[in-house]
């Protein structure tokens, strides 16, 4: 019997992550596929989130030199990503 309750009290530890209101709160994960400069972006490199025009944006970026510029004029980071994600929508599929 008290190896039951030990393995539920396990269980509800490992769930209570899953629904805490930290979790909501975290950042969802870099959507583009392309830097704001053109290149790939790096799964190694940390993705940047900025604020633009009351909108929280998360960018991911192909190296730290991108995350510093990115960081510096976030504007043209974000409108350098919608422009890199309009051209590979409007490609033809292959």
């Amino acid at each position: 019997m008290r190896n039951l309750i030990l393995a539920a009290m396990l269980s509800v530890g490992f769930l209570a992550p899953a629904f805490s209101a930290d979790a909501a709160a975290a950042p969802a994960a870099a959507t583009n596929a392309n830097c704001a400069c053109g290149k790939a972006v790096d799964a190694k490199a940390e993705a940047v989130t900025v604020t633009v025009e009351g909108k929280t944006h998360v960018i991911g970026v192909c190296g730290a030199e991108c995350a510093k510029h990115v960081q510096a004029d976030p504007k043209k980071a974000v409108a350098g990503v919608e422009a890199h994600n309009k051209k590979a929508e409007a490609a033809p599929a292959k």
